[in-house]
């Protein structure tokens, strides 16, 4: 039924423009970008096919699900992390869930907080465990090289953003990976 509603144009997924450029940016300077959800890989390359930005498939290296584990599992990480074969301080880690971020820096990973509208309040802890962003724009230069250093204005406080990540569209379960290749921060 939703491969019918993609395909025939009825259902187009919703995605933040901030990511479709994010998407294109790292496309460019070829930092591969990987989903980790908890919908099925087959639901995640529907949206990525038929998102209201266009097919954006062409954007994501490789697509992993709870088969791969649950998604506040640390080990789910430390399998993603061999199987796309980078190191783990190699990869930023985006999501909007804070478990989900403590298990990946659990496993070695460097994770943000991505914060957009009707997401859940943040925890006190958390806003202070990790960094917070609210736009991928940040994570890049005006020249369009990815950012090393930003900050962030969350409801008044400065938060620190350190090197690149990439999105969840406005589905919030999506997470991409990005491994940080051939980009020198």
């Amino acid at each position: 039924m939703w491969t019918y509603a993609y395909e025939s144009g009825q259902v187009k997924a919703p995605i933040y423009e901030d990511v479709v450029k994010a998407l294109k940016r790292w496309n460019e300077a070829e930092v591969p970008v990987y989903i980790y959800s908890s919908g099925s890989v087959q639901a995640q390359k529907l949206l990525f096919n038929y998102t209201a930005a266009g097919n954006l498939i062409d954007y994501i290296s490789g697509y992993f699900d709870t088969k791969t584990g649950m998604k506040q599992d640390s080990d789910s990480y430390i399998r993603i992390s061999d199987s796309i074969g980078f190191k783990y301080d190699e990869i930023m880690f985006l999501t909007d869930v804070a478990g989900e971020a403590n298990a990946a820096e659990l496993a070695g990973l460097r994770a943000c907080l991505v914060v957009r509208p009707g997401n859940a309040p943040l925890s006190n802890e958390a806003s202070e465990q990790f960094s917070i962003i609210k736009t991928f724009d940040v994570l890049f230069c005006d020249d369009g090289a990815l950012s090393e250093v930003e900050t962030v204005e969350l409801s008044g406080e400065e938060t620190d953003i350190k090197n690149t990540a990439t999105a969840t569209e406005s589905v919030d379960e999506l997470i991409e990976i990005i491994p940080e290749k051939k980009i020198k921060l």
